[in-house]
């Protein structure tokens, strides 16, 4: 393994064990998430978004929220990061797909 992975695997379970209160930071963390979607052009009705390491879900699932006809797809290395973004979609009745 090269070291990068070795400090990538490391760090894995940290954010697994953390998922579960993750949204304790997104008051920290959303005001990037939301100025880089402002930014964004204005996205065509059926366009596809890759969210890396998009962790419980943001700004994916603000995205989905903001602009329904767009089909953001959040991966993470994470397992609980990814499960917590599931939760979260399914509790908005948000058509997000999340997979690892």
């Amino acid at each position: 393994m090269k070291s990068d992975d070795v400090i990538a695997a490391a760090a894995l379970p940290d954010f697994d064990r953390m998922a579960a209160d993750f949204d304790l930071f997104l008051p920290l963390i959303q005001p990037v998430g939301l100025a880089v979607l402002e930014h964004l052009p204005k996205l065509p009705e059926g366009a596809n978004v890759l969210d890396v390491a998009c962790g419980p879900g943001e700004p994916g699932l603000t995205l989905a929220r903001l602009s329904p006809g767009v089909h953001p797809l959040g991966i993470d290395s994470a397992a609980g990061m990814i499960e917590v973004a599931r939760r979260k979609a399914a509790y908005q009745r948000l058509t997000r797909r999340v997979l690892r």
